[in-house]
């Protein structure tokens, strides 16, 4: 006994209970007894960061062969149902470290996107745990790392994909704009198989149709006339693809994103444009001129199209070798541009608009912009003295100090 219990302090009295009126309201419910979500207001969407969830794929031909890998690492029986998402624990199988707490998704062949046996680990997207659970898979025998594009390609040669879908994936993995999406679902939906699979389809009835006439036309009697239908058919098919072919590279142009070049003279703001469409600082701005000497590039989404929009050095003579260069590749650029913008001072020569356009051989895809239209009092006077015509030209008098007119 250590002392007096009058020496103790006084115990602490208790809470006192709420109001019956407040009770339940601050008490934190029971599991069974917690509201339903449809209750709690809105769903919550929330855009997962670049790094936020990555999938490991296993596969093989045998279905056997997946279960004692994924027992030694989920240390959890029973196995993964099929095609049902099921939360493990993942460990090391020679330490025996914990990993990642995944969702494991099986699903056994022919029902898989490559017809093989599958087995799939959702991981939280690190890179230390993406390198420490596929180190982990790769201690087991008869595993190994899949090439790039290697289940693709086996989902094709099962069947699963024909060529113009494997094409679609492939862009739809890669697609960062709506128009892209669209595409390369559109794609996937067989939009250009069953394009292929109807000419397939009129040129085989042709072909039959021709070797009738050719082994029975005689016998048979078979009219002349069904060779002339033929003959028509095959040539309405050969229009449809030339027609397809000579599509002014859309596919590609989507998949790479249409090109624009700002070209013009040096000082026009060229650079100052590049930076408002972009919303940020991409280019330097600098009133001493020739400061841009590479072509700086950035990629832009513009109403869900992509768009790689190059801004170029200023063109002009000069004994500068670097400028020179520079002054070369922007030529070059504008000559492979889908669209040309050439920026010029509203207050310039108005020689120089004519004689730019001359020596760059400038036509329908230019817009020509007007720049700096706030130091000039009369923009139509400025218009007509460049000697451009705003009805047979893209014609463009904006400010790119203040904005105006590029809204």
């Amino acid at each position: 006994q250590i002392g007096d219990a009058s020496c103790l302090p006084a115990p602490v009295p208790p809470w006192p209970s709420p109001p019956a009126a407040l009770q339940g309201r601050y008490a934190r419910p029971r599991q069974n007894q917690r509201r339903p979500l449809s209750k709690l207001g809105t769903s919550r969407v929330a855009s997962p960061p670049a790094t936020t969830s990555t999938t490991a794929t296993l596969a093989s031909p045998s279905s056997p062969l997946h279960k004692p890998h994924i027992t030694t690492l989920s240390h959890e029986p029973p196995f993964p149902r099929p095609r049902v998402a099921s939360v493990r624990r993942l460990f090391h199988p020679a330490s025996g470290e914990l990993l990642d707490r995944a969702v494991v998704v099986w699903f056994p062949a022919p029902r898989s996107f490559t017809g093989e046996a599958m087995a799939e680990l959702h991981l939280h997207g690190s890179r230390a745990v993406i390198h420490d659970v596929l180190q982990a898979l790769g201690t087991f025998s008869q595993v190994r790392s899949a090439a790039p594009g290697e289940f693709t390609r086996r989902a094709f040669e099962a069947g699963k994909l024909d060529l113009t879908e494997v094409e679609g994936t492939a862009d739809l993995l890669q697609a960062q704009t709506q128009a892209q999406r669209r595409m390369a679902l559109q794609q996937m939906e067989g939009s250009l198989r069953t394009l292929y699979g109807q000419w397939r389809t009129q040129l085989l009835k042709c072909l039959a149709y021709s070797e009738a006439f050719v082994d029975f036309g005689e016998d048979e009697h078979i009219d002349p006339e069904v060779q002339r239908e033929v003959r028509a058919k095959v040539d309405q098919v050969l229009v449809d693809m030339r027609r397809h072919l000579s599509d002014s590279r859309r596919g590609e142009t989507m998949r790479s994103g249409a090109s624009i070049a700002i070209i013009g003279p040096p000082n026009a703001g060229k650079s100052t444009l590049m930076n408002w469409l972009a919303n940020r600082k991409a280019s330097i701005v600098s009133p001493i001129p020739g400061t841009t000497r590479d072509i700086v590039e950035v990629m832009l989404d513009i109403g869900g199209y992509p768009v790689r929009l190059a801004d170029t050095a200023g063109i002009r003579a000069t004994h500068d070798p670097v400028e020179a260069e520079g002054v070369a590749m922007a030529k070059t650029r504008s000559s492979e541009a889908d669209l040309q913008i050439c920026v010029f001072d509203s207050a310039c020569d108005p020689s120089q608009v004519q004689s730019f356009k001359r020596s760059m051989g400038i036509d329908s895809k230019c817009i020509l912009l007007l720049n700096k239209i706030d130091t000039v009092k009369d923009i139509q006077a400025s218009i007509h003295a460049a000697g451009v015509s705003p009805e047979g030209d893209h014609v463009v008098p904006v400010s790119c100090q203040t904005g105006k007119g590029l809204d």
